[in-house]
């Protein structure tokens, strides 16, 4: 990346181990703020990343034909599941100060369990786990 994109760009990507064109293709998801994740890159340069892609379709091609296929991960139940850092909502734009929080939760998984304790009857919690799962996958992958 350093070849193609400005020093401050550059060095918001490698905070975040961004260090080559084929792993910012991967990291910019198709969502509007694919930026806020990575520390450091603002609207400015979220949107100079995204001339430069746009200027250059043919190097976009090749750097995502150098990702190699990696077989999805193990499935795991819910109670073991790891969300990546950067989408398990620690930093959400919406998250309150942890003193004004209600629930001693950190990310939005914590958040999610804790939520689920406070329903009494299995079967409700087990209906209100399955479309609370759900949700959180939909909003990672």
């Amino acid at each position: 990346v350093e070849m193609w994109l400005p020093p401050r760009i550059v060095q918001a990507l490698h905070g975040h181990d961004i260090r080559t064109l084929a792993d910012l293709t991967v990291r910019i998801p198709r969502r509007r703020r694919w930026w806020s994740a990575i520390d450091g890159l603002g609207v400015a340069g979220a949107r100079h990343v995204e001339a430069f892609f746009a200027a250059h379709p043919v190097l976009t091609d090749r750097a995502r034909a150098l990702i190699t296929a990696t077989p999805s991960g193990v499935i795991v139940p819910w109670e073991q599941i790891r969300v990546p850092h950067e989408v398990d909502g620690s930093r959400g734009q919406f998250r309150a100060p942890q003193v004004a929080c209600l629930l001693s939760a950190s990310n939005d998984y914590e958040a999610i369990q804790s939520w689920l304790s406070l329903h009494e009857s299995a079967a409700t919690q087990r209906a209100y786990r399955k479309e609370a799962e759900r949700l959180i996958l939909w909003a990672i992958v």
